[in-house]
């Protein structure tokens, strides 16, 4: 006894034996033959515990812009599992996580900047803002100026390569920390 394509089949039915092998009906008899469900979790790389570890992982990364593409996560899992994950491993793997996490392309967020994105910094910042408002009686909206960067960029552009990163849904924003550095040579003849 066992199911084809989700019917109940029995080796003393005719009706329903003569679309199944009799080697496969023997198989079932003996407990032999998995379903495609059972075959297909014997054959998954991570255990659910793993998968969940690694979806909480890769959410963490793209929360401090730090996010994961899919060939870096295709070697975790080899170092996780010990076996190879297939070519396109990782597209089962978010179509399975689709609501916790996806793919984008992301904007490059200097490496100087990503420090200031800590909580402790934010309210420190929230905090003497306060205290200079009680100390001055609130400062009216039209001084309060951002003058940190001034300055041209003669040349360079849009040189992304178009890859695509893993970030968590819940994010908005998709940053990747990448270096700003722009060094200048000069070139004589």
């Amino acid at each position: 006894m066992g199911r084809h394509r989700g019917k109940l089949v029995t080796s003393t039915d005719p009706d329903s034996c003569d679309k199944v092998a009799r080697q496969t009906l023997n198989d079932w008899s003996k407990g032999l033959h998995m379903s495609c469900g059972d075959f297909t979790k014997s054959r998954q790389l991570l255990q659910p515990s793993e998968e969940e570890a690694v979806k909480d992982w890769l959410a963490h990364e793209s929360g401090a812009a730090r996010p994961v593409q899919p060939r870096d996560l295709s070697a975790r899992v080899n170092e996780i599992s010990g076996r190879l994950p297939g070519k396109h491993w990782h597209c089962r793997y978010l179509a399975r996580h689709k609501k916790s996490i996806s793919t984008h392309k992301p904007w490059n967020l200097d490496l100087k900047r990503a420090q200031n994105f800590n909580k402790t910094t934010v309210e420190g910042y929230f905090t003497l803002r306060g205290e200079l408002d009680k100390k001055y009686n609130g400062i009216p909206a039209a001084h309060n100026w951002n003058m940190n960067e001034k300055g041209n960029q003669m040349g360079g552009g849009w040189n992304g390569d178009g890859s695509k990163f893993i970030f968590a849904t819940e994010d908005r924003d998709f940053y990747r920390q990448h270096s700003d550095n722009l060094e200048l040579v000069f070139a004589q003849r």
